[in-house]
């Protein structure tokens, strides 16, 4: 009976603790010397960030201290579901004081490939990484997690298109059963010479952007001119699902389409996407195929205005693009500053188009190719779009002037007398869903949600009597 409680005694403790064995904590610092060590505390910290790496299982935490620079002349493989994360004085994380370097151009390596949804890595700044050939400047983040990073000064080249290469700065992807998450992260000055300056996403999904900062990163592609498209992201079929939600995207550049977002499968929701440009394509601010743009606001972004280029602000291209409640105004382009459309149907909900130009044409705020049928239901907009021609149909839509703040300083909330506040068309998503700024879709008193990105807050006091 005795023998029969330790072994009980045991299977529960190993019940507890999970069939991966016990989890280890694991020390790195600049200061460290002990190669040879357990690496289990400072005292005994390694400085080499591969190894423990390589050491890891299940479980498994890496703190690696901060005020130091750690140079890799590899990438670390993350295979476990290991966190890994910064450490300063006070327990929290360090991404500034944290700095992961990847020697370029005395080697040519990415800093992390993370391959298992249980990892995480947090709080580093992760730069001068190189990938010479596929995915990842930075980091190759197949299954896993990012947040509270800074992935800034990475690069990735590629000389022919493939749509499972790319990312400057992080890839995301390829392939089915792919996924993972980055959030809190800034994601600043990469260069792709394929696609995705900032950040590649390829298959896969559900894939989860929140709460990120992607500017100035840059595609272009010298060898082939026809590759090269988003700026800031080049997001590609991922079947499982992509959102980007509450992320800044600013000042990228694509040698073609997309200067902000090239985006094929993928919802944006309270995204502002403004000051991109495109240089030879079209889709300044966003280039849409078979995606959502919701609750967005899209300005002051460009592409090739002296070539035959469409939609400065967003782009339409191929079925299923839809834009709902969005404000998209001075934008540029040769053709439709605001919108273009291009081949299959798209539809635009709710939304403000207004104070956008071109360089060619008659239509600033919008434009439409013959090959395209497109439907403006409760939108802000002119020329007036119900007499726009047989491939354009409108319902509810007004030209009337939206009554903007104050341009001037980009400020394009509603003013108490514009017609757009209470003229747009509810939704069952707008049920307990937020706004650009995080008010109420739907507000207290009118119960009739307003046209564009900004729900107009009435002055006064909703009482309830019951």
């Amino acid at each position: 009976m005795k023998t029969f409680g330790l072994w009980l005694g045991f299977l529960l403790l190993y019940s507890a603790i999970g069939s991966t064995g016990w989890a280890t904590n694991y020390y790195v610092a600049a200061s460290g010397s002990t190669p040879d060590g357990q690496w289990t505390n400072w005292a005994g910290a390694h400085t080499n960030l591969i190894e423990v790496v390589a050491r890891c299982r299940d479980n498994d935490t890496v703190y690696v201290t901060n005020n130091a620079i750690y140079y890799l002349t590899n990438y670390a493989t993350i295979s476990y579901a290991v966190a890994l994360r910064s450490w300063a004085p006070d327990g929290g994380l360090d991404p500034t004081n944290t700095i992961l370097n990847g020697n370029y151009p005395n080697t040519t390596n990415r800093i992390f490939y993370v391959n298992n949804y249980g990892a995480w890595v947090k709080g580093f700044t992760i730069t001068n990484g190189c990938e010479p050939s596929a995915n990842g400047g930075g980091v190759w983040l197949r299954l896993g997690h990012l947040t509270n990073c800074v992935i800034t000064g990475n690069r990735c080249y590629r000389t022919n298109d493939n749509s499972t290469d790319g990312g400057g700065g992080l890839h995301l992807g390829p392939g089915s059963g792919t996924s993972g998450s980055v959030w809190n992260c800034t994601i600043s000055g990469n260069f792709c010479s394929n696609d995705g300056g900032g950040i590649k996403v390829s298959q896969g999904g559900p894939w989860v952007i929140a709460n990120c900062m992607i500017a100035e990163n840059v595609t272009t592609n010298i060898i082939i001119s026809s590759y090269g498209d988003g700026g800031g992201i080049g997001a590609y079929n991922a079947s499982g699902g992509l959102e980007l939600r509450d992320c800044w995207i600013v000042s990228n550049s694509s040698l073609m389409s997309g200067g902000g977002l090239y985006v094929y499968r993928g919802q944006l929701t309270r995204c502002v996407v403004m000051g991109n440009s495109s240089m030879s394509g079209s889709g300044g601010g966003v280039y849409l195929r078979d995606g959502l743009v919701r609750n967005c606001v899209i300005y002051n972004n460009s592409c090739n205005p002296g070539g035959n280029s469409l939609g400065g602000g967003l782009y339409f291209d191929s079925n299923n693009g839809l834009a709902q409640n969005c404000t998209i105004y001075s934008n540029v382009a040769a053709n439709g500053g605001g919108l273009g459309f291009y081949n299959g149907n798209s539809y635009v909900e709710n939304s403000v188009i207004w104070a956008n130009r071109n360089t060619s044409g008659t239509k600033s705020n919008y434009w439409i190719d013959a090959t395209a049928t497109v439907s403006f239901t409760n939108c802000c907009t002119a020329p007036d779009v119900g007499a726009y021609g047989p491939n354009c149909f409108a319902t509810n839509s007004i030209a009337s002037d939206p009554q903007f703040a104050d341009l001037a300083v980009d400020n394009c909330r509603l003013q108490p007398a514009s017609p757009s506040i209470n003229a747009g068309f509810n939704r069952s998503w707008m049920d307990g869903a937020t706004d650009y700024e995080g008010l109420s879709r739907i507000d207290g008193f009118s119960r009739v949600v307003d046209m564009g990105a900004y729900e107009y807050l009435h002055r006064g006091t909703l009482v309830t009597i019951k």
